[in-house]
C-alpha cells in the first residue's frame, strides 16, 4: 500500500467515525481521467466507498481524487 493509498484510508476511516458526518463525497478535478470521473459522487458512509487512489487512474499527475465529507450539523 503507498502512502497516499493509506492516508486516503485513514482519512476515510476517520470520516465514518464521525457522527457529524452523514455521508462521503468523491471530488476530482476536472482534468481528471474517466476512470477518477466515474467514482466521482455521494456515498454512504457507511456503504462501498471507493477506496483512493483509484486503481485504474490514467491522470498524468496521478490520482488526485480525494474524500470530502458531507455533514450533517456545522455547529456543535
Amino acid at each position: 500500500m503507498t502512502d497516499r493509498a493509506k492516508e486516503m484510508a485513514a482519512s476515510l476511516e476517520r470520516m465514518r467515525n464521525n457522527p457529524r458526518v452523514e455521508s462521503i463525497v468523491l471530488i476530482v478535478d476536472d482534468h481528471a481521467c474517466p476512470a477518477c470521473q466515474e467514482v466521482q459522487g455521494a456515498y454512504a458512509k457507511d456503504g462501498d466507498v471507493p477506496q483512493l487512489p483509484v486503481e485504474w487512474c490514467s491522470c498524468k499527475d496521478g490520482c488526485t481524487a480525494r474524500y470530502q465529507p458531507f455533514l450533517n450539523t456545522i455547529y456543535p
